[in-house]
């Protein structure tokens, strides 16, 4: 087995990983050696191996030795001890570093490959593949060892920058430093270090430490050790291919060095066999750096007096190019090096504007920042800080978003432009929505609007008041706030962005009220208006029209086309943040036009990315249904948000957090907990300020509440439904039947079989099934649901099972046995951050308050299970 890779990528941590528990109970023969790059004796790791054989097989190592002196019959003669010794043992030979390996060691393993297959021994290789071409012994025996039947091959590439974040995460929580550093320095370590673990690892060492030198140190001796293969000369002209960049021209090289182009090429050539440098197949005459940290230590031997002017010369030969030819992001970088401020904040400025039209926010922002360290006039510093932060929110970067944001608010209340103040101060509540942190987005605007009101124009209030209805799925007075803006006509008063906003929120209060004709009127106006602005206001407005459609329910066709159109649009445009997004949408659309599976599926989807708070409290209104529905336990578990439930629990009244409130309670039920059920639908229905989005939430109030007060609000939830609005009418229709039928009134089944027929219309088969049990055919419900994908009785569905997640049980099961949360990681092989999750909700899904109360359900479900009762136990015991 030939493990290969670049320096650093995990070819021996990945032997080792083999290797390790292979020593633990019935073991077999374990050899592990390397080969030195200096001063390592001839067949030092085959005799690692001899050493090892004869201890076991009882041999004597002097005749051993004796018989290397003919290496022929040497070879033959271990080849039948080794044979001999895998009929009892299986043996694994380790070697690594075998681009390091003397030509006696690579002769025996070229022999011993063609041999190998009859035994039961495993001779795992490690070498560096950018070293094939070192010496010709290697690449020979290397070329042998791959061609035979019996090899096989394992070539390490970088790793995903997913993977590269959890290692610095994994390594970050060893040394207890995770509360010390901001996303975005482990969000550069990841870029800098390519998909290389250990150059991750060693920059953020050094990071931890204060100090680069760890990286250094070993980033550092890798590279110092191919430089010291070239000549001075060669040396020379490779550190000035360093400053020109990671990636250079021949031609722009010559002209700085001015030596002849084949000396050039030789220089070249030479650096190429000691893998400093790659050439571009793609672009002829051009190479970069084989890692963007050996051109950064390569890079750092130039001294600074001498690197900004080849900087400032390079940057003046690239300007001098023709207009078509002139790489502008080239040219902002080395003036930046070259410390002209004068040239570099335009340059860097235009290199962002460069960067976002095709879609690289990150280097738009990286770009932006540059400018913004050459400026001193504040307005010009408060349009780049929103510039960056904006780029950063299209990235999904949210945090570091605010912190610019905030850099830009307090540019402009000093200089007292409120307009533009009222404009950032919403992105800013926006960006703290996404973060998760509601309570402190409502307060920021409330405190903004309360400090500054006499500065505001009455179209600046309008948005800072309603700016709470966007974020909130149309609760906190939506009604009241509408009726405002129909009487100012705030969207012919507004100017700039402000009308871009206004639309935003008077499309989300059309669509919370149920102004179907005034709803189409506003799309179709915000289409426009995205169409002539960037790729993000498109996004948004396509992302407005799928939330609206669908939670509406509108428009049978309409959910599906616009949730395809954001998707595709996102995907083209580099939108990540908005595409996941778009994930949550499509699973209540799925869930409510009768697709069970495919709505798990979506909401699984949008489940991965748990960074994004906004789209976990989107699923927490339909997930939960979504799981109970298809029995997915999981599902029901991942889709439960903590603090929607704390702030439901507060107090705080919004659609959203109603909505989630419902949701939980249709657990409870399933849970056979009816009386917390009902009490939380209740206190929902309080809560809940429209119908929108509460398709399934309404017919389960109806169902389930008890006061007078209750069925008083619901009545006026569903009484206000206005005439186009066929989604709240279907709702209104199937509430009363409910009623009614619970009041036992005659008129129950023909409001029952209206409601049959308003879903019908819309295409809603699970609703309808609801329906059609209250109309008094069961057999048409029962249809509707296995067409569906639901299987057996809708209630329940939890049961006759744990609540816990099927990992989750894992978990309790490690605690059960007195583990902590590392060995746990270690177990299962998840992060311990993944362990810590799951505990931190299963304690406030479950009110447990110790690990003692989870080792002891968990235990209590298995003693259930052997004694044939599989419900849970009421209440978690002490």
């Amino acid at each position: 087995m030939l493990v290969s890779g670049p320096a650093g990528i995990g070819k021996s941590r990945l032997l080792h990983e083999f290797a390790e528990p292979l020593r633990r109970g019935r073991t077999p023969l374990v050899v592990r050696t390397e080969c030195l790059a200096a001063g390592g004796a001839t067949f030092e790791p085959i005799r690692d191996l001899v050493y090892a054989v004869a201890d076991t097989a009882a041999l004597t190592v002097d005749a051993a030795a004796h018989a290397a002196l003919d290496r022929g019959t040497f070879f033959r003669s271990l080849e039948s001890t080794l044979h001999r010794l895998s009929e009892r043992r299986t043996i694994v030979f380790c070697v690594e570093d075998l681009h390091w390996a003397d030509a006696a060691t690579l002769e025996f393993l070229a022999f011993i490959s063609d041999r190998i297959a009859r035994s039961r021994l495993l001779i795992g290789g490690t070498y560096r593949d950018d070293e094939i071409a070192t010496t010709v012994p290697f690449a020979a025996a290397i070329s042998h060892i791959g061609r035979a039947p019996s090899t096989r091959r394992i070539v390490l590439g970088p790793l995903p920058d997913g993977d590269v974040h959890a290692i610095l995460g994994d390594t970050l929580e060893a040394v207890a430093a995770a509360d010390r550093f901001e996303p975005k320095q482990l969000r550069e370590i990841v870029a800098r270090a390519e998909g290389n673990p250990l150059y991750a690892e060693e920059l953020l060492r050094g990071l931890v430490e204060g100090s680069d030198s760890h990286a250094d140190t070993t980033i550092g001796a890798l590279t110092n050790e191919r430089l010291e293969r070239l000549d001075p000369v060669a040396r020379d002209v490779i550190a000035i291919a360093a400053v020109i960049g990671y990636r250079f021209d021949v031609a722009r090289l010559q002209t700085l060095v001015g030596s002849d182009p084949e000396e050039l090429a030789r220089v070249l050539r030479a650096a190429h066999r000691c893998h400093l440098i790659v050439e571009e197949r793609d672009t002829p005459s051009t190479f970069r750096f084989r890692h963007a940290l050996v051109h950064e230590a390569i890079n750092a031997r130039v001294l600074a007096i001498e690197r900004r002017p080849l900087h400032a010369r390079i940057a003046r030969e690239l300007e001098a190019l023709p207009n078509a030819e002139r790489p502008i992001d080239e040219i902002a970088y080395h003036w930046w090096n070259a410390g002209d401020g004068e040239r570099a904040l335009p340059a860097n400025e235009a290199a962002g504007d460069r960067a976002m039209a095709v879609y690289a926010y990150a280097d738009a922002a990286k770009f932006y920042e540059r400018a913004l360290s050459f400026t001193s006039d504040s307005d010009r510093a408060s349009g780049l800080c929103v510039r960056i932060a904006g780029a950063l929110s299209i990235a999904g970067d949210h945090e570091a978003s605010l912190d610019f944001y905030e850099r830009a608010l307090a540019y402009e209340l000093a200089v007292g432009r409120y307009n533009k103040a009222t404009d950032i101060v919403r992105r800013i509540a926006g960006r703290l929505v996404y973060a998760g942190r509601e309570v402190e987005a409502r307060k920021r605007l409330s405190t903004f609007l309360r400090e500054q009101d006499e500065h505001l124009s009455d179209v600046e209030s309008l948005l800072v008041e309603g700016w709470p209805i966007l974020m909130d799925l149309g609760g906190g007075g939506v009604r009241s706030w509408r009726e405002r803006l129909l009487a100012t006509d705030g969207r012919a008063r507004a100017g700039g962005s402000d009308v871009w906003s206004l639309l935003l929120l008077e499309t989300n209060a059309h669509a919370a009220v149920g102004d179907i004709e005034r709803l189409h009127e506003s799309l179709d106006l915000l289409d426009a208006r995205a169409r002539a602005g960037e790729a993000i206001d498109r996004a948004h407005s396509l992302l407005t029209r799928a939330l609206t459609a669908t939670y509406t329910g509108y428009d049978p066709g309409a959910p599906a086309a616009a949730i395809a159109s954001t998707r595709d649009f996102c995907r083209s445009h580099g939108l990540h943040s908005v595409h996941k997004y778009i994930d949550a949408v499509e699973a209540f659309e799925r869930y409510l036009y009768g697709d069970v599976r495919g709505a798990a599926n979506a909401a699984h989807r949008a489940l991965e990315d748990s960074q994004d708070t906004n789209q976990r409290s989107n699923l927490a209104i339909v997930a939960p249904y979504i799981g109970l529905d298809c029995g997915d336990r999981q599902l029901v578990s991942l889709a439960s948000d903590d603090a929607l439930v704390a702030a439901f629990e507060s107090g705080i009244e919004s659609n959203r957090v109603a909505l989630a409130a419902g949701a939980a309670a249709a657990c409870r039920i399933a849970l056979g907990r009816m009386d917390d059920a009902a009490a939380l639908l209740e206190r929902a229905l309080e809560g809940l300020q429209t119908s929108y989005a509460a398709q399934f939430m309404l017919p389960l109030a109806a169902r389930h509440i008890r006061s007078s007060r209750a069925h008083a609000r619901l009545e006026e939830i569903v009484g206000s439904a206005r005439p186009g609005d066929s989604g709240a009418a279907a709702t209104a229709a199937m509430v009363r039947a409910i009623l009614l039928s619970r009041d036992g009134a005659p008129d129950a089944r023909r409001a029952a079989e209206e409601s049959v027929r308003r879903y019908e219309a819309l295409g809603w088969p699970l609703l309808q099934a609801q329906a059609f049990e209250l109309s008094g055919d069961p057999a048409a419900a029962r249809a509707l649901l296995q067409r569906c994908g639901v299987r057996g009785p809708r209630v329940s569905r939890l049961t006759s099972r744990s609540p816990l997640s099927e990992r989750e049980r894992e978990i309790g099961r490690a605690v059960a046995a007195g583990l902590g949360n590392r060995e746990i990681a270690l177990a299962l092989g998840v992060s311990v951050k993944t362990v810590e999750t799951h505990l931190t909700r299963t304690f406030a899904r479950m009110g447990f308050r110790s690990r003692a109360q989870l080792a002891a359900f968990v235990t209590d479900g298995a003693n259930a299970q052997a004694s044939g009762d599989t419900s849970p136990p009421a209440t978690p015991r002490p």
